[in-house]
């Protein structure tokens, strides 16, 4: 979690970080959006998205859907890119998120 929090806040610890919401463990990759609490910034009112395997997911700007595998987390298309999440959890992933 150092790469999460630790960079921009140095005396936060790993009690800050929360999972909000927490989509699951898939493959040994823990996937979630990771909240700092009082760390976690101003972020401005600006969505993002993007497109994975025809699932759209858009989210507002430092609440990204991150997956923490083997000590380093990676964004949601970047943990897919390198074989951590495979299409089946991507639609779990999805319908969670959504509360589909």
């Amino acid at each position: 979690m150092d790469t999460f929090l630790k960079e921009n806040y140095p005396e936060s610890t790993l009690k800050d970080v929360t999972f909000r919401p927490y989509l699951g463990i898939y493959n040994n990759s823990l996937v979630a959006v990771f909240y700092g609490g009082k760390y976690h910034g101003d972020f401005p009112d600006v969505e993002i998205s993007y497109v994975i395997e025809e699932l759209e997911f858009v989210f507002s700007e430092g609440y990204p859907i991150l997956v923490w595998n083997r000590g380093n987390v990676y964004e949601l298309p970047h943990a897919y890119e390198q074989g951590f999440l495979i299409k089946e959890n991507l639609i779990m992933i999805y319908n969670i998120y959504y509360n589909r």
